[in-house]
């Protein structure tokens, strides 16, 4: 009975890991996704400015 308790123990403690990891990860993707569109945002109007001498 001892055992059971333990393993029990054990599941909840990797089944908290393994949600603590899958909600990093989607940290780090919508992360990953706001930075680009920022630095799209930048290039565009360093373009648009002619900063690098580009545009019209």
């Amino acid at each position: 009975m001892r055992w059971a308790a333990r393993d029990i123990s054990e599941l909840r403690s990797l089944l908290d890991a393994f949600n603590e990891a899958k909600k990093t990860a989607w940290l780090t993707i919508v992360r990953m996704l706001v930075t680009g569109l920022v630095m799209a945002t930048l290039a565009g109007a360093f373009v648009k400015l002619k900063v690098f001498g580009g545009g019209q």
